[in-house]
């Protein structure tokens, strides 16, 4: 697999967390509290330092209200 196409969908999701998290007006503490992470995890994922593992990512959307869809793709 392409490393391109690995820190592509990890800014991608960094996005869709990050402006989930601002159009509900919730801070990254907020956020934390909710899903019984840290500050600190919650802004590496929103920076693309860190990369939740799929419980965080379950997590964090469960709070955001996001739903996780997955869908076949053939360009992998």
């Amino acid at each position: 697999m392409n490393k391109d196409y690995i820190i592509k969908e990890r800014h991608r999701v960094a996005e869709v967390i990050k402006a989930r998290r601002e159009d509900l007006s919730m801070t990254q503490e907020e956020l934390a509290q909710k899903s019984g992470m840290s500050r600190i995890t919650i802004n590496r994922i929103e920076n693309c330092v860190f990369s939740p593992n799929a419980d965080q990512l379950y997590i964090i959307c469960k709070v955001l209200g996001i739903n996780i869809v997955f869908v076949p793709n053939e360009g992998i």
